[in-house]
């Protein structure tokens, strides 16, 4: 009897009962005290709804963190300057072929994609980032203008302090001086009027005339090619002209000249 006590787990079986009555008890008693084991907990009726609000509340914000937010594009097209207006209401002037992208909602994280050309007027606030191909440069109020084209990078200061890091190097730039690097040599110099570009004025000290020729193919929304010309710079002011005064303002100094031809594309090359 002990023996068979330990095997049913502590049951006492009716053994005065018929074998079937006596089954069907310990099938009840196994039955309730499986019910009991397994019983689940209600909550009351305050916790649940305040259960239901907190879930409400997470995904709620998971919306608008991942959904309500989305990546704004803005682009020029040869021969076009556009203005945009940032989410912190900092302003963005686009020089002609550039393209910004950044967050709709920013949430204190500001930060914007540029290729291209670009002027910024920042508002003060937190850390401003422009990020490009060639460096990022970083400020907290300020103004100042960034050239990033192929391995170019240019940057300069107008007003306030612009961080340009690129290539694991850094330079603090204030009013009146850029940064320049190209192929990848970061140095700090004064600047010429670069930002005057907004007015239709392009100033180049000492720029490469490879530079200054996709300039003008940009701001005139024409295509020129070279014919062996070596690696010239070019210094001086153009702009706020047709585009045959603009190319002999650029080519004369170098005894080049240039021809249009019949597909409509202007080759520069030298006199014979």
């Amino acid at each position: 009897m002990d023996q068979k006590k330990k095997f049913w787990g502590g049951l006492e079986i009716p053994f005065k009962k018929s074998e079937k009555e006596a089954w069907d008890a310990i099938q009840l008693r196994i039955a309730e005290s499986s019910y009991k084991a397994t019983k689940v907990r209600q909550l009351s009726p305050w916790k649940m709804a305040a259960a239901a609000a907190i879930a409400l509340m997470i995904g709620s914000a998971v919306y608008f963190n991942y959904f309500s937010s989305q990546t704004m594009i803005a682009g020029t097209r040869k021969g076009e300057f556009k203005t945009v207006t940032l989410p912190d209401g900092s302003i963005a002037t686009l020089n002609a072929d550039a393209t910004i992208s950044y967050e709709s909602n920013w949430d204190g994280n500001r930060e914007v994609q540029l290729s291209g050309e670009a002027f910024f007027d920042v508002k003060k606030g937190e850390r401003f980032q422009v990020i490009t191909d060639n460096g990022t440069i970083e400020v907290l109020g300020t103004s100042f203008n960034v050239y990033s084209r192929e391995k170019d990078l240019h940057v300069v200061c107008e007003t306030g302090k612009v961080s340009v890091k690129s290539g694991g190097q850094e330079v603090i730039l204030t009013p009146g001086e850029a940064s320049f690097n190209e192929m990848g040599a970061l140095k700090k110099v004064l600047s010429p009027a670069v930002s005057s570009w907004k007015s239709g004025v392009f100033n180049y000290d000492n720029v490469p005339l490879r530079r200054v020729i996709k300039e003008v193919e940009r701001q005139y929304n024409v295509a020129i090619t070279t014919d062996g010309l070596s690696d010239l710079h070019f210094t001086g002011q153009l702009g706020n002209t047709n585009l045959e005064e603009t190319l002999n303002l650029l080519t004369a100094p170098f005894n080049l000249g240039f021809e249009k031809m019949s597909d409509g594309v202007f080759v520069v090359k030298a006199i014979p």
